[in-house]
């Protein structure tokens, strides 16, 4: 493990750790669980990241509208490099784009923040969680039927 760790440790860019943690253990290998835990823990690193860093808070408030991590990775990313992923509509991406959920999903924490500023944080993020909550339900406009949205920070669909 500890050879593992520094061979990770000395590579020059997230590509080649990610190549490499695919050797380790490729991806039809990963447990069950992995994703949504993985997920969580992007999103706590993230949520102190973006709450305790002042430049890449203010990158983050500025961006517009849903953020998308335009990655080759299938999993963190749209699944398509940044210049395929500007010219494809997103129901046709391979990707999920898991990082650009979290980020957005902190995106709009750091709204509703900046609209309460003395509102306790462990309501903030539970406002935001309703929020998501509530697009990841969406109304068929034919039928008015509620039908669940994909969305990629719930559930293990790859």
């Amino acid at each position: 493990m500890h050879e593992e760790a520094s061979r990770i440790l000395s590579m020059d860019n997230e590509f080649e750790v990610m190549k490499y943690s695919h050797e380790v253990l490729p991806p039809e290998k990963v447990q069950e669980g992995w994703r949504d835990m993985a997920i969580a823990q992007m999103e706590e690193v993230n949520h102190v990241k973006y709450h305790t860093c002042e430049y890449v808070k203010m990158l983050l408030e500025e961006a517009p509208g849903c953020l998308i991590e335009a990655t080759s990775d299938t999993f963190w990313g749209s699944g398509l490099g940044p210049d395929m992923t500007k010219t494809t509509l997103h129901d046709y991406w391979p990707g999920q784009n898991n990082m650009g959920w979290v980020l957005t999903k902190i995106q709009e924490e750091l709204a509703i923040e900046a609209d309460n500023p003395t509102m306790d944080p462990r309501m903030v993020q539970e406002i935001s969680a309703h929020l998501q909550d509530d697009l990841d339900t969406e109304s068929e406009p034919e039928t008015g039927n509620k039908r669940k949205a994909v969305s990629p920070l719930q559930g293990d669909s790859k």
